[in-house]
């Protein structure tokens, strides 16, 4: 594997190898690189995962995850997400089969209820009699009791993927638990703002990471979400991870901070024509693990969008369940061994991102990795078919630490791109008529003269700092020095410069 400069190649082994085997299969099928298929199979198996935890010592991390994979169009991002997920989705339709007469119970009895309510109200208006009226207004209560243990039922859903905002608060809402896993990026436009003038609203997106509750108000009520859980996996085209990235909303709220980036390399113009199939017997291996882990924290944590009537025919209690569910979770934890790979890659990371560090300009990124190597290893342990009772493994842990300085890599790459302003800069320099600049020439052709002078000022350091530019010595008006660099963009010694500014 190579450095941030480099390509590299997901590490496919630290797979279970059965559902190696399938993700090369898939790859091979499409003609895809294998980081797609991967990071669809990591975004499956969060999904039907989310609810457990992981100790991760000092705090516990949920099984959700955000990833971003970025590819050119036309590159057959559908058809792989198609092959990963299509054992999710018939899970998915299972599940509503087998929770849809039980729902429609519910809603029967809620329907009885209310209209038996209205009856009870009629009657008590008309009643004269104290006594007969505390009798109806003593049922009426009752009703009001039975009726406020559970919201309205709703059919099991647990994937989202053009939803904005407001709607994956119903969502959460409803099921507590939503993926959002596409082959597009609209739900990613919503969250920057598509529908409210470019206004993001993130708080809840990234709440959902955490697994942290709130309240959300709204005109027709209020939404109560104890323990929102949300999985991400977007492949998307190029023009949209600067889109988000370098939006200063999605950087400061920490919504870039909780995402993986990938951008693997095209294959197109090496494509071969024919291609094997996926072999069934790993396409059933995978649908196998899904399952397990599904069936597994289906039961763990207790799922309630099970609203069934108990035995003696009053309406279950969703919101004793969804207490239950809160406090309830299958939780893994560390063996002595996995514990001491773990604080030890923890101990090797902490002083870079401190000041002077190699991650200290993506810190607050690099901060989620340790918590992101965790999840990692908890779903590499599920997916080894693994349940309550047993702890992650050295092994198991060490898998991890490969898939996550994959991903470190892959981040480092994605994050540390040149800004938009820097590639304004660069074009502008490629094509500046002398070989000299000001700070206020950058002002007025980077920014178009907009605003405070100061980012320009900054800009020009970077510049420095990357090579670009050399600052040179002009006194300009007597008191006001001006603020001159030589242009070194085509200089031998800085060939990125070329290719970054090309690019």
């Amino acid at each position: 594997m190579t450095g941030p400069e480099g390509p590299s190649r997901f590490p496919v082994d630290a797979f279970p190898p059965r559902l190696a085997l399938f993700c090369l299969a898939v790859a091979e099928h499409t003609q895809t690189p294998p980081e797609l298929a991967a990071c669809a199979m990591l975004g499956a198996l969060s999904t039907v995962a989310l609810g457990g935890r992981v100790d991760a010592g000092g705090w516990t991390e949920e099984l959700t995850l955000f990833l971003l994979v970025v590819m050119g169009p036309a590159q057959r991002k559908s058809s792989v997400m198609r092959a990963v997920l299509a054992p999710l989705e018939d899970l998915d339709r299972e599940r509503r089969a087998e929770l849809r007469d039980d729902v429609e119970r519910v809603k029967t009895r809620l329907d009885a209820l209310d209209r038996r309510k209205q009856q009870l109200l009629a009657a008590h208006a008309k009643q004269d009699d104290r006594t007969e009226r505390d009798k109806l207004m003593a049922e009426i209560d009752e009703i009001d009791h039975e009726t406020g243990q559970v919201q309205e039922p709703h059919h099991y859903r647990r994937l989202a993927s053009d939803a904005t905002p407001e709607v994956l608060g119903t969502l959460l809402s409803r099921h507590g638990r939503i993926s959002v896993l596409a082959s597009e990026a609209p739900f990613l436009d919503n969250l920057l703002g598509r529908y409210a003038e470019g206004t993001p609203n993130l708080h809840l997106t990234c709440q959902a990471y955490e697994g942290e509750s709130t309240i959300i108000d709204r005109r027709r009520g209020v939404e109560e979400i104890p323990r929102p859980l949300l999985t991400i996996m977007l492949a998307v085209q190029e023009h949209h991870l600067p889109k988000l990235i370098e939006h200063p909303v999605a950087q400061s709220q920490g919504l870039v901070s909780r995402f993986l980036f990938v951008t693997p390399p095209s294959l197109v113009g090496h494509r071969q024509i024919s291609t094997p199939s996926v072999p069934q017997d790993l396409a059933n291996a995978w649908a196998d693990t899904l399952r397990h882990v599904h069936t597994l924290l289906s039961a763990a944590t207790r799922d309630e969008t099970d609203k069934t009537i108990d035995s003696e025919g009053s309406v279950g209690s969703v919101a004793r369940r969804l207490k239950e569910r809160e406090n309830s979770s299958l939780l893994f934890s560390f063996s002595p061994g996995a514990r001491a790979v773990f604080d030890a890659l923890r101990a090797l990371q902490e002083p870079e991102l401190g000041a002077g560090g190699d991650l200290a300009h993506i810190a607050a990124w690099a901060n989620r990795n340790p918590g992101r190597l965790a999840k990692l290893a908890a779903l590499l342990h599920l997916a080894d078919g693994h349940g309550p009772g047993t702890m992650i493994s050295e092994d198991t842990m060490n898998r991890a630490q490969r898939l996550m300085l994959f991903f470190e890599t892959e981040g480092r790459r994605a994050l540390e791109q040149p800004s938009a302003e820097m590639r304004r800069a660069l074009q502008m320099l490629t094509g500046w008529e002398t070989g000299h600049v000001t700070v206020r020439d950058l002002h007025r052709s980077v920014f178009a003269a907009h605003g405070p002078v100061r980012p320009a000022r900054e800009l020009a350091a970077e510049l420095e700092d990357a090579g670009f530019l050399e600052r040179v010595e002009s006194p300009g008006r007597p008191g006001r020095p001006t603020e001159l660099y030589r242009i070194t963009l085509e200089n031998e010694t800085t060939p990125a410069a070329r290719e970054t500014a090309s690019a």
